[in-house]
């Protein structure tokens, strides 16, 4: 009924891999930083003592996770900004008028081009009913 042909940039496919790897970067960061620090000590005691090597690799692991923060919003920030753009314009007024407009004259131009072959039809076809006709109603017994 509705030709909805929605193109979008290449700013909305990033935004929707940033969205999609936001995703999966937080749980693998939330997986090792689980598996790394089982205990409540040992995470405090690594967050506050910059010289253990754990706690180089818990600043890692809290900065990757931030940053895919970031690639979340970022991504929705791109995704939705061209979904709604694209989405408003059919809500209005003037894109159903349109599509009524160019779904009627269609609708119009079929009609007349089906008209005009129908007439012609017709007429190539009276023509043959029409001698049919008229040898039967002249076809008469020979006179004896």
């Amino acid at each position: 009924m509705f030709d909805l042909k929605l193109k979008y940039s290449n700013k909305f496919y990033i935004g929707i891999v940033l969205f999609a790897l936001n995703f999966v970067i937080g749980a693998i960061v939330k997986v090792m930083f689980l598996f790394k620090f089982k205990d409540l000590g040992a995470l405090k005691k690594s967050i506050f003592s910059f010289n253990s090597p754990d706690s180089g690799y818990l600043w890692l692991l809290i900065i990757v996770y931030l940053i895919s923060w970031a690639m979340l919003v970022i991504g929705i920030w791109w995704v939705g900004a061209e979904y709604t753009a694209a989405l408003k314009k059919y809500f209005s007024y003037r894109y159903y008028h349109e599509s009524l407009k160019k779904g009627t004259s269609n609708v119009i131009g079929r009609t007349a081009a089906g008209t005009m072959a129908m007439g012609r039809r017709t007429m190539e076809m009276g023509g043959k009913v029409r001698s049919r006709f008229c040898r039967r109603k002249n076809d008469q017994p020979p006179a004896q």
